[in-house]
């Protein structure tokens, strides 16, 4: 059976369709050829049987004319390459971009979507500049890293004894070391966490001595006796402390306390600039505070 090398068929009355053909040859891959709007297309059909052959092109031209009776804008695409999905099947072409109507929902996401995310960013852009404010001011940075505050109840006039004190905060986790010059008076040592929702000290309304444990940088466990009570919203833990100018010598620079009771951490944290603090309590007992 003799096959001419080339076989051309038109579709008529198809607009914008210029030319199309089938191509099908005894010795070389049978295929169709589209000519549409100024570009060209050649799609190649694997069949290896001369009679698959003939009978590709009856059907080639059908399914063609199908195909471009699709309207043109519709179909109006820039072919920049082929896609060849392999062995048997047609390659696909691969635009890059289509005519499509300006603001047509082809043409970009929906207008809804845009929006959501148009507010999510102006939303994270306000947050961002809040912490940076926030950041900026020196009482958050004080309140991240820690610091110290000071209490003088100044030269007594009524003939009482002169009270100091000095707190160290961290992130509302406090150590206050409190107490008076009277001789014989004992001071107070204080643990809190002022964040009732992540305090982990129990919140008593009458003052209990519990057994608690107590672990200090360079010091051995302490197995000692605390009182348990409440200090605003939250629970407190008060060691008492022999004398105030005791509580003053045992302050060093930097000190990381711990807290245990019932076998359960309650309390963590690390004072530093202690030193600061130390001189700042025995000028309170000697002098005024500056």
């Amino acid at each position: 059976m003799n096959l001419p090398r080339t076989t051309e068929k038109t579709c008529q009355g198809q607009p914008g369709i210029e030319r199309f053909s089938i191509v099908a040859a005894w010795r070389y891959t049978p295929g169709i050829h589209l000519e549409k709007d100024g570009m060209s297309t050649q799609y190649s059909l694997a069949l290896g049987h001369p009679r698959a052959r003939v009978a590709l092109r009856a059907a080639s031209i059908a399914a063609a004319c199908l195909f471009f009776a699709i309207p043109a804008p519709a179909l109006a695409c820039q072919v920049v390459g082929m896609f060849n999905p392999g062995p048997g099947a047609a390659p696909t072409p691969i635009c890059a971009g289509h005519n499509a109507p300006a603001g047509s929902s082809s043409s970009h996401a929906g207008p809804g979507l845009i929006d959501i995310v148009q507010a999510r960013i102006r939303r994270y852009r306000a947050a961002r500049d809040r912490r940076r404010a926030m950041e900026a001011d020196p009482d958050y940075q004080a309140y991240m890293r820690g610091a110290w505050s000071y209490f003088d109840s100044g030269p007594p006039t009524d003939g009482g004894p002169r009270r100091c004190g000095a707190s160290f905060m961290k992130e509302a986790r406090v150590i206050m070391l409190f107490g008076d010059a009277a001789p014989g008076s004992m001071a107070m040592l204080t643990f809190v966490d002022l964040d009732s929702q992540r305090s982990r000290i129990p919140r008593v309304t009458e003052p209990q001595l519990v057994p608690v444990s107590l672990d200090q940088t360079g010091a051995p466990r302490a197995d000692v006796r605390a009182y348990n009570h409440e200090m605003g919203d939250a629970g407190a833990i008060t060691f008492a402390v022999p004398s105030l100018e005791a509580g003053i010598d045992g302050l060093v620079d930097t000190l990381r306390t711990r807290v245990r009771l019932e076998g359960r951490e309650i309390f963590d944290l690390e004072y530093h600039s202690g030193l600061e603090a130390q001189a700042k309590l025995r000028g309170c007992l000697g002098s005024p505070m500056g």
